[in-house]
């Protein structure tokens, strides 16, 4: 029976199933040899099989491992860090841990709030973040001192900069 090969040879890269067919042949052999054997038969019985077999699988509640369960530990050791749950990283005032100022993630020299000419045209600043970097640098007069140093003059935007390359005109703001 040129079907009922083609099916087992197709299953092979699924174990159960190829193992529940090679089972089923053992009670359906005389139909395989009859040719009497269909392939909506071995359907319907892989689909019985298959909702016998999954079915008290899928009826059991998931189980579920409450976060921190399994923290890491050295030496057996049973540390304030490994037990405590929380996987958030201390801020650690480096350059890896975002701008001091605006406390998002890039270096202060890139900060858009504190340097406002590095800023694209279509940018408009976030008021909350804005208050808060004018709050940081009223209170933090190293962080004020070092943004003052790294200032630097605005260098004219992308549409003024083509009036200036482009053309001898040049409105009376940029004179």
């Amino acid at each position: 029976m040129g079907w009922w090969s083609d099916l087992l040879q197709a299953v092979q890269v699924i174990p159960e199933v190829a193992s529940t067919l090679r089972n089923y042949r053992l009670h359906v052999r005389k139909e395989i040899e009859a040719n009497t054997l269909t392939p909506r038969v071995v359907a319907s019985y892989l689909k019985e099989e298959y909702a016998i077999t999954r079915a008290p699988l899928a009826k059991q509640p998931a189980v579920r491992i409450a976060k921190g369960n399994f923290g890491p530990t050295f030496n057996n050791s049973d540390t304030e860090a490994s037990s405590s749950g929380s996987r958030k990283r201390a801020y650690s005032h480096g350059r890896s841990s975002g701008c001091r100022a605006c406390s998002l993630y890039h270096e202060l020299p890139a900060c858009w709030y504190c340097f406002p000419q590095l800023a694209p045209d279509w940018w408009t600043p976030n008021e909350e973040v804005a208050k808060r970097v004018a709050d940081k640098l009223r209170d933090d007069k190293s962080l004020a001192r070092e943004v003052n140093t790294k200032r630097r003059p605005k260098s004219p935007s992308k549409s003024n900069l083509k009036k200036v390359l482009f053309t001898d005109e040049v409105s009376p703001a940029e004179k």
